[in-house]
């Protein structure tokens, strides 16, 4: 690993020297437009901003392209190859759209991004997880406004029961998630929300279920401890989707995962902070036990 560290380091420190002379360029554009602009040498800044794009092009985004490809394979892969079974990692894509929509439990809006998906297992538990952007864009024309719906990591663990129904439990202050509960809502598709017997958890959480028996047998006293816990450990904001067999968790904190410093050396420290990736997975799996069978049925 200290030989991989060290190559990149040197990739490192080559993309920051091209981001650095990127930005002397477009300062050198910024600074002398003003006093050039209305002289017969506005060119000259028009040239150095061209340049900018052109070293940009050529040279700075292919220098990270190959450092980014490097360290994702190179550091991330073999770092959770060592904490996951039945590793399966794609830098370049993600969870598909759909597959977050199916749950009907978040707002799409029309312009959706998923990449570094990742395919494993935990104490024998399936898991996937990818970087997620979901966006709303809309445009009068004159103007264009980005909202942004969700932005983070979209985890999904296999879980040990066949849900009866469907359960959502979202942490205050996340927002765009659907609680299918309004009168416009297919009766056989409405959740009620709920109030459960612990006054912090009601405070802290919404949750909305299809079925109130089912959401008690889910949520017992331990479970919602432990999604205190989870909260308090997660870096964003938390939705805790129950769907069929499988618990879909968005960490709403706008951060992508397992990214590459630039402007920050590569060294131990790097290695840490992946690993604190990892625990993010992990932690899901420990803290609300999901390799004990606790909810397993007989069918």
């Amino acid at each position: 690993m200290d030989e991989v560290l060290f190559r990149l380091e040197k990739n490192r420190k080559a993309v920051m020297k091209c981001y650095l002379l990127n930005g002397l360029l477009l300062l050198i554009s910024g600074l002398s437009f003003l006093p050039l602009r209305n002289t017969n040498a506005v060119f000259v800044p028009v040239l150095f901003f061209l340049a900018t794009i052109i070293y940009y092009l050529s040279f700075t985004w292919k220098k990270q392209s190959a450092y980014v490809k490097s360290y994702k394979h190179d550091i991330v892969e073999a770092i959770l190859k060592k904490s996951f079974t039945d590793l399966y990692f794609d830098p370049k894509n993600g969870l598909a759209q759909g597959t977050i929509k199916d749950t009907g439990m978040m707002m799409m809006g029309n312009r959706y991004h998923s990449d570094d998906y990742i395919r494993g297992k935990y104490k024998d538990i399936n898991f996937e997880q990818s970087d997620v952007c979901i966006q709303q864009v809309t445009s009068n024309g004159k103007t264009t406004t980005t909202t942004t719906y969700f932005k983070g990591r979209w985890m999904i663990f296999e879980f040990n029961k066949n849900f009866a129904a469907d359960m959502q439990v979202r942490e205050s202050g996340f927002h765009y998630a659907k609680s299918n509960s309004g009168w416009f809502t297919a009766k056989e598709d409405r959740m009620e929300k709920l109030d459960l017997e612990d006054a912090e958890f009601n405070r802290d959480f919404d949750v909305y279920a299809a079925n109130e028996h089912e959401a008690y047998y889910i949520l017992t006293p331990h479970i919602m401890q432990s999604i205190k816990t989870l909260r308090d450990r997660t870096d964003g904001k938390l939705i805790l989707c129950f769907v069929t067999s499988r618990l879909h968790v968005g960490v709403n904190n706008n951060k992508n995962a397992f990214e590459p410093p630039i402007f920050r050396a590569l060294d131990a420290g790097v290695v840490s902070s992946i690993n604190d990736e990892i625990n993010v997975i992990t932690r899901f799996v420990d803290e609300l036990k999901l390799d004990r069978n606790l909810y397993k049925q007989n069918s």
